[in-house]
């Protein structure tokens, strides 16, 4: 059976009929499968139709990233500090570097500027963090400072007020007295006369 003829009668069976095999024998390991893209049937046609995806350039061993990156994809990108990583949780999404192009040498130094860039921005704002909480801490020292203050200068005003009063309370316990001891010596007269 011929090839045109194969066609037509492919064509014109039905969905139950089984189809023939080209003659043309196919070599499996030379197809690169992905380059292949499989349509479905359409109601048109009862066979499939495959069709090649041309690529730019030669396919890279290493696949591509199908994720969104994170820290933990990362390897050590300085080659001693491991605490870069660890550093991205805490960023901001914005501010997280990207994960560089491995086969450019320009993406992977933006990437490691980006990353001691990330690394320089948590100790900043660690070090503003520690300088909030160290402000906080003396705004309250103030703080207590200013009542200590104001409750030892309303504790000496209340002592002098107290002083005085004690004063004046012994001036008038001397007063008392001295019209006591006149008034015994009235009534002791009194009493000697009668």
């Amino acid at each position: 059976m011929s090839t045109a003829s194969a066609a037509s009668s492919s064509s014109s069976s039905s969905a139950g009929e089984m189809i023939e095999a080209p003659s043309q024998v196919l070599n499996f390991e030379e197809i690169d499968y992905k380059e292949i893209e499989v349509e479905e049937v359409s109601s048109r046609s009862s066979s499939p139709s495959v069709r090649m995806i041309t690529t730019s350039g030669p396919t890279s061993e290493k696949p591509t990233r199908s994720h969104p990156w994170t820290p933990d994809d990362s390897t050590d990108t300085n080659g001693s500090d491991n605490s870069i990583p660890m550093a991205y949780l805490t960023l901001d999404h914005q501010l997280q570097p990207l994960a560089p192009c491995p086969n450019s040498k320009e993406s992977m130094a933006v990437f490691e500027q980006h990353c001691k860039m990330a690394q320089e921005y948590m100790k900043v704002q660690t070090e503003i963090a520690l300088l909030l909480q160290r402000k906080q801490e003396l705004v309250a020292e103030l703080d207590q400072d200013e009542k200590d203050q104001q409750n030892t200068s309303r504790l000496v005003q209340e002592h002098k007020k107290l002083l005085d009063e004690n004063k004046s309370l012994s001036t008038y316990y001397q007063q008392c007295k001295k019209q006591l001891e006149v008034i015994r010596s009235q009534q002791q007269k009194r009493q000697g006369t009668s």
